[in-house]
């Protein structure tokens, strides 16, 4: 090519001015080098999140777990990544006693969620060998970072087809792990991950268009003979513990499950007609997102998806309570007054009604600081139960109607609206974290404790 130049042997060596000045990342492989060769021998997990948007429960994020064997997926939902090791614990019981097998190895990336001491000591002492990302290399945790970009597509498409809120992102997504659970993929051939898993081939005659108007059958217990046979409602998924589809009911603004269902696959609820009733939704329905119903609250009465919506209306074990205030209800001195009652089953054991110790600035202020004095009380009464042998293993469910403290409750920021609160009142910040306390929403006329606050009409005490 030219003429002069002279020719070099020598050995190669890196050049210190390229290294610095050219380098890239290496190529990545374009297909995997180890397959898993039985169940639960390697599992991927990623968390997805923070949404922009809370889900009905007021979850941010969601967990996944791939067997990379059947790839079967699981999803589970949290309010904050604190919570992936006990989600591991109980994802990790369930699927050992559903196959048979032990999970070998867990592959995840560097996230703190995933590498805590505590995470770290339960692996360990499990015999689970961890397989970690190198950092900033999502790369090396391929099948759980595309399976999350491949649900989170799939629930936007689906929500937009049927004009449904971003709050229905959390039924959207489980509905999406449900429905790939079913569907075949490249990565077993002829085979579905359901099948792969359970050894049955799945049905899918019962599968509906997610989003889409539906009328589910009233029981006859549940109504005269002139009352209407059906409630309309819409359709947001499956129901993994009941044989039902899981229903929003527009007028409870919850979740429930029935199987007698009409579905108008073609329907989609029109919003703009019926503004009321959305802002409704996105109000009231901050429950148990319910995404699959679970047993009971051992200490409240938290309604599951197939219940009603009234506080009182289980049939508990444990105490549940729900806090109210009423915002310088003392002409006096402008003080609030502070009123919680608690219930044991469908009865009230404890109650107060008493004026606030310093005048609070806003109608959430004041609920704070009442939610604050029934967690004192709440945290009394758990202690009590355990001297007497019923100790409390989940959190106590106190119901609040003001979304402004609870979220003050959940988020532990001191700044200009909340650093003037005394720090008593913060106690209950340090009980969410600890999960002795769930601070959940509930509409205001739901909240019993109105009746030790202000005063009501005779149709509210009836």
């Amino acid at each position: 090519m030219v003429q002069g130049l002279p020719h070099i042997e020598g050995k190669q060596h890196i050049c210190e001015g390229c290294a610095f000045g050219k380098q890239h990342r290496l190529p990545f492989p374009k297909g995997v080098s180890w397959r898993a060769k039985e169940k639960l021998e390697l599992i991927h997990t990623d968390v997805c999140g923070p949404m922009d948007t809370l889900s009905h429960a007021q979850n941010r994020y969601f967990i996944l777990f791939i067997d990379d064997h059947t790839r079967m997926t699981w999803v589970y939902f949290m309010r904050q990544k604190s919570e992936v090791f006990m989600i591991f614990k109980k994802f990790k019981s369930l699927v050992e006693k559903q196959s048979g097998c032990f999970i070998k190895i867990l592959r995840s990336d560097r996230g703190k969620e995933y590498t805590s001491k505590e995470f770290h000591n339960f692996c360990e002492d499990e015999g689970v060998e961890r397989q970690l990302t190198v950092r900033y290399t999502p790369q090396q945790n391929g099948v759980t970072e595309r399976k999350n970009q491949t649900i989170v597509e799939m629930a936007k498409s689906m929500m937009h087809e049927k004009g449904l809120p971003k709050i229905f992102w959390a039924e959207a997504v489980y509905t999406t792990v449900y429905l790939s659970n079913r569907c075949p993929t490249t990565a077993i051939p002829n085979k579905t991950p359901f099948e792969a898993w359970s050894g049955r081939r799945p049905s899918v005659n019962h599968l509906k268009v997610f989003g889409s108007i539906c009328y589910s059958q009233i029981p006859k217990e549940k109504r005269s003979k002139l009352d209407e046979s059906s409630e309309r409602c819409i359709f947001v998924g499956y129901s993994t513990m009941s044989k039902g589809y899981r229903l929003f009911n527009l007028q409870l603004g919850q979740v429930i499950i029935s199987r007698d269902v009409q579905v108008d696959e073609n329907a989609l609820w029109n919003w703009e007609e019926n503004k009321v009733e959305k802002k409704d939704i996105l109000i009231s329905t901050d429950k148990e997102d319910e995404i699959e119903p679970s047993t009971p609250d051992s200490s409240s009465s938290q309604p599951n998806d197939e219940s009603s919506t009234d506080p009182t209306s289980s049939n508990s074990s444990s105490p549940s309570t729900t806090p109210k205030s009423d915002l310088g209800g003392s002409l006096d001195d402008m003080k609030s007054t502070s009123g919680y009652c608690f219930s044991f089953g469908s009865a009230i054991f404890s109650w107060l009604s008493k004026k606030q110790q310093s005048v609070a600035q806003s109608s959430a202020e004041a609920e704070y600081i009442s939610a604050s004095v029934a967690t004192s009380q709440a945290i009394w009464l758990r202690r009590i139960l355990a001297d007497l042998g019923h100790h409390q293993i989940e959190g106590t469910v106190l119901y609040c109607d003001n979304k402004s403290a609870i979220a003050m409750a959940k988020n532990p920021v001191h700044h200009s609206r909340t650093r003037h609160i005394a720090l008593k009142h913060h106690f209950i910040r340090q009980t969410i974290e600890d999960k002795e306390i769930q601070l959940e929403f509930c509409r205001s006329e739901e909240q019993l404790s109105d009746i030790f606050t202000k005063a009501l009409p005779r149709e509210r005490f009836e």
